[in-house]
């Protein structure tokens, strides 16, 4: 299905087609769960969070402007409503001790370096073990693939913190798959 097309089912919704939002659920369903999942670590918040988010998708498809792509509107849907709860829990502070300096981004994707279901284990393990704010700015950078100033825009944290929140999850994740 190309962008185009997701950008019809969203038209559809608004007009409200139950089968383009089942056509839209059965291609994006798992990957927002799956998100919900690995940000949240608990299925049952994650499930709860997957359907508040398709809720939205469906009272706000009259509101969709096709200026990006339908997916990434999705999940910033479901982004937005995670760090909202984490907010709300007094998990995610942007004041907290983060240093203001610049920090080049010169590490490498941890995913790409698993070659083996070893290595894919340590590094569900070492994603699993960061902070719920590093896990979300990281799948923005990595699953997204946002630039660091419109992950600033979205989570209200400067560039300069978001550098650094990368590079000590990156650091983390590379110290969790080498042990």
């Amino acid at each position: 299905m190309s962008t185009n097309e997701d950008h019809d089912l969203i038209l559809k919704i608004s007009e409200g087609d139950s089968k383009a939002f089942e056509l839209l659920l059965k291609k994006y369903g798992d990957l927002v769960l799956g998100l919900s999942i690995k940000l949240l670590k608990d299925r049952t918040r994650a499930e709860d969070m997957t359907q508040e988010t398709w809720i939205r998708v469906i009272k706000n498809s009259k509101n969709y402007s096709p200026i990006g792509s339908v997916k990434s509107w999705i999940l910033q849907i479901n982004r937005n409503l995670i760090m909202d709860y984490f907010r709300a829990q007094k998990k995610w502070s942007q004041t907290d001790d983060i240093s203001e300096m610049e920090i080049a981004d010169y590490a490498v994707d941890a995913s790409v370096q698993i070659d083996s279901e070893e290595k894919a284990s340590q590094f569900k393990t070492a994603f699993a073990a960061l902070d719920e704010r590093e896990r979300i700015v990281l799948t923005m950078v990595i699953v997204e693939e946002l630039q660091y100033s419109e992950i600033s825009k979205n989570t209200g944290l400067t560039v300069g913190a978001i550098k650094t929140i990368v590079f000590r999850a990156k650091q983390k994740l590379r110290d969790g798959i080498k042990n």
